[in-house]
């Protein structure tokens, strides 16, 4: 088991000290000391659900650390809506919490997003801290929260809080929940970043299938420093690159419902709007190739799913409009430089009509079996 490490990653509103490794947690009294600076009293946040015992580590953690600890426990079921921080405001309230205190979250990267925008918004900020459960979590939640829903829009409203403090401990991460979800993160996050991300993703692209400790260990700080330093960019632009693979994901998504694994729509997002990019603004060919084999050794495989086009392209600028008032997704122009770009609605349609008819010959039935030669898999245009 690698040694315990330490990551400063960078934020839009200063940094967060990530621990990483076997004992990390057992520092999270202490280190939300340091920050708080004088204890007082602290809200825990946690998933109905979660393992008890872990939940009750990390309260006497922070009771041994000088904190009244509120427990605060959310339905899994409400975690995306914006009902849910309302009810946490209610909560923050009657307990007397207030900007100078501190908020604990304990759990996946729907907790910690919920958890990200009560602490932003309460008292003009409080003071956050993160116990990831999944390794979605650890890469994700605390640079790019998830915006909440409110009636029929879905992650549209967001007032980002940011951790000080982030623990990944393996024994509070689960071993499947949220892999593929980190996987496309990393990949995400490489390409919007560098070659030397790339290269450092492809380095350890056996172990993370393998699921050996260390090297995930070493990507999860590789990428959420790297994600960090791109979300706290000053340029606009450069920040946007995150949002690569998003704009065909989200309408994929809409059309294949709640049930949809949201790792794979991004997945199928990322390989979209590669080749988008190849089409529009002459990305090298094997750009595209290159990022489908990762893809497939990091277990990300295509989603079978028989849509129409039309719809298709319907809803993915559905959801763009609900964002933005141009349709502009962030195409990939070379590795380290992804952008949001026009596509003309002619290139755009005859590239969803090629992605329809490939993804209609898989077996729905069997997702994740292997392709017959037949069935491509990955289209291209005709």
């Amino acid at each position: 088991m690698v040694e315990q490490s330490r990551v400063s990653v960078p934020l839009p509103q200063g940094s967060c000290d990530m621990r990483l490794g076997q004992g990390a947690l057992d520092r999270l009294g202490a280190d939300l000391h340091v920050v708080v600076g004088r204890p007082r009293a602290c809200g825990l946040a946690f998933e109905q659900g979660e393992e008890p015992e872990l939940v009750e580590r990390c309260r006497r953690l922070l009771t041994d650390a000088g904190f009244l600890v509120s427990p605060m426990p959310f339905e899994a079921s409400s975690l995306r809506r914006l009902d849910a921080a309302s009810r946490a405001f209610a909560t923050l309230a009657a307990e007397g919490l207030t900007g100078d205190d501190a908020l604990v979250a304990v759990g996946g990267r729907d907790l910690l997003s919920l958890a990200s925008f009560v602490a932003g918004a309460w008292c003009s900020g409080m003071v956050l801290a993160f116990v990831a459960t999944t390794q979605e979590a650890c890469v994700v939640s605390p640079m790019s929260p998830r915006p909440l829903d409110v009636g029929d829009l879905r992650s549209c409203v967001a007032v980002a809080g940011f951790p000080r403090v982030l623990v990944a401990d393996p024994d509070a991460i689960s071993a499947s929940e949220g892999v593929p979800g980190a996987r496309a993160a990393m990949l995400q996050t490489a390409v919007a970043d560098s070659d030397a991300a790339l290269d450092v993703l492809s380095a350890h692209l056996d172990q993370l299938a393998a699921g050996e400790w260390d090297a995930v260990c070493e990507q999860l700080g590789d990428t959420a420093r790297r994600r960090g330093r791109i979300a706290s960019s000053t340029s606009v632009a450069i920040r946007q690159s995150l949002e690569y693979g998003l704009t065909f994901a989200r309408g994929l998504s809409r059309l294949l419902g709640p049930d949809a694994d949201a790792a794979r729509v991004l997945a199928e997002g990322m390989r979209f709007e590669g080749r988008l990019a190849v089409a529009v603004e002459g990305t090298a060919p094997d750009f595209a190739f290159a990022q489908d084999e990762m893809l497939d050794a990091l277990g990300l495989a295509p989603v079978p799913a028989s849509l129409d086009p039309d719809e298709l392209l319907e809803a993915c600028k559905g959801e763009a409009f609900c964002r933005s008032n141009r349709f502009l997704p962030a195409l990939p122009l070379a590795v380290g430089r992804v952008r949001r770009t026009t596509v003309p609605d002619e290139l755009l349609s005859e590239h969803l009509d090629a992605w329809c008819a490939a993804h209609a010959r898989l077996d729905a039935s069997t997702p994740n079996q292997p392709r017959r030669k037949e069935e491509p898999c990955h289209w291209t245009r005709s």
